[in-house]
């Protein structure tokens, strides 16, 4: 159903603190980031939040990753259960983790040395309808002798771990969009 009227908040809890909301594939739930504590970026500053669209109650799923305090990327995977999440690892590196929506377990998907630096920090990374694989910019390092900076835009197959890239081009690759 539609809503009608003027403009409300979805929350009030956390007013100014909450950002990156997603609806759940059938409509019925909104998962969103909520900033907390005095630590804005300390690992476990920012809960992931679930509101029920049927009963306004809202559940905070608490862990110790460390997310991107700017732009944190939450996205339902299709099935309606999980969540993909992008967090950081001590050395900078984005790495992806599967959220439980119900208990809020989150593990770290794919292994392996995680996605790079944060060549999509700026650009949330894209979950294939099927749920099967993420598409994501890379910054690539300058080849040696050459000053250009290239992006990539790469494919990461989550039930594998292989990464592959599909396209190169000169830096400003807008963020993919599946059909």
């Amino acid at each position: 159903a539609l809503l009608s009227g003027a403009p409300r908040r979805l929350t009030e809890r956390f007013v100014g603190s909450n950002l990156a909301g997603v609806w759940s594939p059938d409509g019925r739930r909104f998962a969103y980031v909520s900033r907390r504590g005095p630590l804005p970026d300390a690992p476990g500053s920012i809960v992931v939040v679930i509101r029920s669209m049927d009963t306004g109650e809202e559940r905070d799923l608490f862990s110790m990753l460390s997310f991107n305090r700017a732009r944190p990327v939450v996205r339902w995977f299709p099935d309606g259960r999980s969540l993909l999440l992008t967090v950081s690892d001590s050395r900078g590196r984005w790495l992806l983790y599967r959220m439980d929506a119900q208990t809020g377990a989150a593990a770290r998907i794919g292994g392996g040395p995680g996605l790079g630096t944060p060549g999509f920090a700026f650009q949330p990374p894209v979950l294939s309808p099927n749920g099967r694989t993420v598409y994501y910019l890379r910054v690539n390092d300058p080849a040696s002798g050459d000053s250009r900076v290239t992006q990539s835009v790469m494919k990461f197959d989550l039930a594998t771990g292989r990464q592959r890239e599909l396209y190169r081009g000169w830096p400003h690759l807008l963020v993919p969009a599946l059909s």
